[in-house]
């Protein structure tokens, strides 16, 4: 059965070499634009492609996307059709690492690198996640927001400040605002793959690779993410304190940083000096 086009934003040179990035569950591609202009600095060229998955974002989904399943074949047809048989990168965020993970490992050869960001591991009954917690908050700033954004925005930030808000503002509430209920009420009650990703590798997945935790992740905590580094032989792990679900938002130098790290040591991979 053929999936609904996927929407996209590609940014970058036509000939430079692909990242795919995917989002996480209710949000869309604006979520991990942030990160772009690290990928911009880079001395190399990096063709990005942030995509809305079905259900989310500009991407509308009819009945065959039932699940993580229907998700990640919607993310294959993409990669067939925009890719072809193209090396690429991929980065992937919360449900996006899920995916992020499938595709690596279902196609090794083909991946330059992967990036993961709070990515989903286990189902949400059996995950290991702390409270949720609360450094600062500006109640100033609480008074001026609409119930429905302050719900929305209080959920997962650990730190309610005016510029986190602002972050927040921009680069998560307009998926929130936009996603498809009823495709993403289908894909939530069959969250998980049929088959683990990990299970599809026959060696350790040998492309650089970077996982990002968040201390204070009461979505999908950091424990789970722990048992990633053995199939990942050159993982870096980075576990950011002060930090919720949306990590990049709460805590970004932290993170951009390790992206960065995680680009350049791509870049030997494809001939190019790292970016000093």
């Amino acid at each position: 059965m053929t999936i609904t086009a996927i929407h996209d934003r590609i940014i970058g040179d036509d000939d430079g070499t692909p990242v795919l990035l995917i989002h996480g569950f209710t949000v869309d591609h604006r979520i991990l634009l942030p990160l772009d202009d690290v990928f911009a600095r880079s001395s190399h060229s990096w063709r990005r492609h942030y995509i809305d998955l079905p259900g989310f974002g500009a991407s509308p989904a009819g009945p065959e996307v039932d699940g993580a399943d229907a998700l990640g074949r919607a993310v294959e047809d993409y990669i067939g059709e925009r890719f072809g048989t193209e090396p690429f990168a991929v980065v992937g965020n919360s449900l996006g690492g899920a995916l992020a993970r499938r595709i690596a490992c279902s196609m090794p050869d083909r991946i330059l690198g992967m990036c993961l960001i709070v990515p989903s591991v286990v189902p949400l009954a059996e995950r290991d996640r702390p409270a949720p917690s609360r450094f600062d908050e500006d109640t100033s700033l609480l008074e001026e927001l609409s119930g429905e954004d302050r719900a929305a925005y209080a959920e997962m930030a650990v730190d309610l400040t005016r510029d986190n808000w602002e972050r927040y503002r921009d680069a998560v509430l307009p998926g929130l605002r936009t996603y498809d209920r009823t495709v993403a009420a289908r894909i939530w009650a069959d969250f998980s793959f049929a088959a683990e990703p990990e299970t599809l590798l026959s060696e350790p997945l040998s492309a650089p690779s970077l996982l990002v935790t968040a201390r204070q992740d009461s979505v999908v905590g950091f424990v789970d993410q722990l048992r990633l580094l053995e199939h990942y032989d050159r993982m870096s792990m980075l576990l950011i304190d002060r930090a919720g679900h949306n990590v990049h938002i709460d805590r970004p130098a932290p993170v951009r940083a390790a992206v960065g790290d995680w680009i350049d040591r791509m870049a030997p991979e494809r001939g190019s000096a790292p970016r000093l």
